[in-house]
């Protein structure tokens, strides 16, 4: 495709390994955050440092080892190499979401919840409990009850009790992360050389590190950066403020435009929910991304809007006593999930030369291509996948959960998420989702008649931890950390040990901070009710409905599936053969999400403008002037946000609104 970009500015590094100090310095930071994350989060109740493409915890990592990294270079002291300090970025890069909802804030609800939320009204301890291997949930009654309500004053942690569940739901996360890690090596090569995509979000800490690893070099030495810099920076300060002292002007650049609409007013109710968002992190990175990319970002918003206010002045509103039962909300939402399962096929089929030829090349040596900056050899990242899948299948079967049912779950979660990680790897968004979850994809095209409970109990606990919060996929973190290596000329083994070190420890580290933090403070008094109520309820209330009343496949949601996966498809060939087609597929893999309303379609606009007036008035020369000031609006706003997070403390204990 052509989603291109200017790579960063190439330096004079030798190909080069991870030195031990930089696995040691990363090793202690992944240890820190592994406490730090939840303490912000569930104990002062401030902002989540794992949460987002590129995480809050990355980007103070790499400010901290900076700073630090520049004083003892002007001691005359031998300091850090800037491959070293993006090693350590990339270390904690790669598990900040592992301490939160990319695995341990998931993991110590769902292997407790059907407990605790069990009631004689729902009967889980009857439907759920039986159906659960003992190995993957927590089996002392009082370890439970003082994780949702606290721990009572005396009393220890029961960490014994959890260390069993933890081996297990490590090993699944240990052998999924591996599986990821190894497809991203099978197109890493294509995605970065052949394909030349932007990467804006690895853009971010390559530009802020400059040649020398310290601040003050770099991007950071020019003045238009500050200048974008001091704009997000100081909006930010000024919400800070506005926070404590309310008599302080300050506006958060939300406009919920929807809500003039009456949702049961038909045509114009299915617009109620629509918002005008705007944040300046977001339109940095906006500005960064090909025309065609941002077009397509809210092109399509607009275009599911559309079609939603179409269908239903026509009488389609997928409301009770609707003119019609069909929901075109519920059709749209599944036409995306084919979308990105497709997606995902297409884009394997694209970088099909690598993937045959690590294939090929175990028993024929002449298929064997050597790259001085291979990660890992594409034959090892096959048997790497493979491996962790047969893993996953004996741990299924232990769990008494159907084989084939699994694998095929797999193979949607794997394409979902490579197709999320071309997403963020073309347009760097903030925020991504897969429509319907992944098992709702294997239920409705399979059918839930033949479905064993073991395989419910599985599949609705794996996809609570893995398959929810598709916005930390340890697969977007590690597409971008292969980008900072190839950039900053980084190899081999040693880079990849030191990686698997880092995920390592926080699968560890992670789930026991977050445990801390839960106990101290009790699950039910947490404010994020979503993670701690919705999604447990959601997960297990679905199991007890599929048990109650199986049904078989669902045909329109299946039609849905194939022509997702069809138009986007359409949309890619397009966009590689018509010279003149300017709408890039990644648009449409997000379509009517939460996400991209919230979040995204209003900065992609605003910054798909301003890059057109620019090209327009000043051309290349103008916008590569400006350029690192929207790097700077970017760095401004995770500053100003860490800002807030390491003064913030707990309003609800002060009577106010934080």
């Amino acid at each position: 495709m052509n989603l291109r970009e200017r790579q960063p500015k190439g330096t004079d590094e030798p190909p080069a390994g991870a030195t031990l100090r930089a696995a040691v310095i990363g090793l202690v930071f992944v240890a820190g955050f592994a406490f730090l994350i939840p303490y912000l989060q569930d104990v002062k109740r401030g902002a989540d440092l794992g949460l987002g493409p590129v995480t809050g915890a990355s980007m103070l990592a790499l400010l901290t080892v900076l700073l630090l990294n520049g004083l003892i270079i002007r001691r005359r002291r031998r300091g850090l190499s800037r491959q070293e300090v993006l090693t350590i970025y990339a270390m904690v890069a790669v598990t900040a979401a592992i301490a939160t909802v990319g695995y341990a804030s998931f993991v110590s609800v769902m292997v407790t919840a059907s407990q605790y939320l069990a009631t004689p009204e729902n009967r889980w301890d009857v439907l759920i409990q039986p159906h659960i291997p003992t190995w993957l949930q927590l089996n002392d009654p009082l370890a439970v009850r003082w994780l949702w309500e606290g721990l009572p004053e005396g009393q220890r942690i029961p960490w014994g009790a959890w260390r069993q569940p933890l081996t297990a739901w490590g090993a699944i996360a240990f052998a999924i992360y591996v599986g990821s890690f190894c497809l991203m090596c099978l197109v890493r090569r294509d995605w970065i050389e052949g394909q030349r995509l932007s990467f804006p979000l690895a853009q971010i800490p390559l530009e802020v590190a400059g040649s020398r690893g310290t601040l003050g070099s770099g991007i950071l030495r020019q003045r238009i950066f500050w200048i974008g810099f001091s704009i997000a920076f100081l909006w930010g300060l000024l919400g800070l403020l506005h926070a404590y002292f309310p008599a302080v002007p300050y506006h958060n650049m939300q406009w919920p435009i929807g809500r003039q609409f009456e949702r049961n007013v038909m045509p114009f109710g299915v617009l109620n929910r629509v918002a005008f968002n705007l944040n300046w992190g977001s339109i940095g990175i906006m500005c960064l991304l090909p025309v065609e990319v941002s077009l397509s970002l809210w092109f399509f918003h607009v275009w599911y809007y559309t079609e939603m206010v179409g269908l239903a002045a026509l009488g389609f509103t997928g409301q009770a006593g609707a003119r019609y039962a069909f929901n075109p909300g519920a059709f749209f939402s599944y036409q995306t999930g084919g979308a990105l399962v497709g997606f995902g096929v297409f884009v394997l089929y694209q970088s099909r030369r690598s993937i045959v030829r690590a294939f090929r090349s175990w028993w024929d040596p002449s298929w064997r291509q050597h790259d001085p900056l291979e990660l890992i050899q594409p034959r090892y990242a096959l048997l790497g996948l493979l491996a962790s899948t047969l893993v996953l299948c004996l741990i299924a079967n232990a769990a008494g959960a159907q084989v084939s049912r699994l694998l095929i779950l797999l193979f949607m979660f794997y394409m979902t998420a490579i197709s999320l990680t071309r997403v963020i790897a073309a347009a760097g968004t903030n925020h991504v989702e897969c429509g319907p979850q992944i098992r709702y994809l294997v239920d409705d095209g399979l059918g839930t008649a033949g479905a064993r409970p073991q395989t419910f109990v599985l599949f609705n606990q794996m996809d609570a931890v893995f398959m929810t919060e598709f916005k930390v996929s340890f697969m977007h973190y590690a597409a971008n950390d292969m980008k900072i290596f190839h950039a900053s000329r980084m190899r081999g083994t040693s880079v990849v040990l030191t990686l698997a070190a880092a995920v390592l420890l926080m699968l560890v580290l992670g789930p026991i901070g977050r445990l801390w933090a839960h106990y101290h403070t009790g699950i039910t008094s947490l404010p994020d009710t979503w993670t701690y109520d919705g999604v447990p309820r959601w997960e297990w209330g679905d199991m007890v409905d599929k048990l109650q009343s199986p049904r078989g496949p669902d045909l329109l949601g299946i039609a849905a599936m194939v022509s997702g996966g069809l138009v986007v498809s359409a949309l890619a060939l397009l966009q590689m053969y018509v010279s003149w087609w300017r709408l890039s597929p990644v648009g449409f893999l997000l379509q009517g999400g939460w996400g991209i309303n919230a979040l995204i379609w209003a900065n992609a606009l605003l910054g798909w403008a301003i890059v057109n007036v620019i090209y327009r008035f000043g051309g290349l020369r103008l916008y590569q002037r400006l350029r690192p000031a929207f790097f700077g609006l970017f760095v401004g706003q995770m500053v100003a946000t860490l800002l807030g997070s390491a003064v913030r403390h707990n309003w609800d204990q002060r009577g106010g609104d934080a």
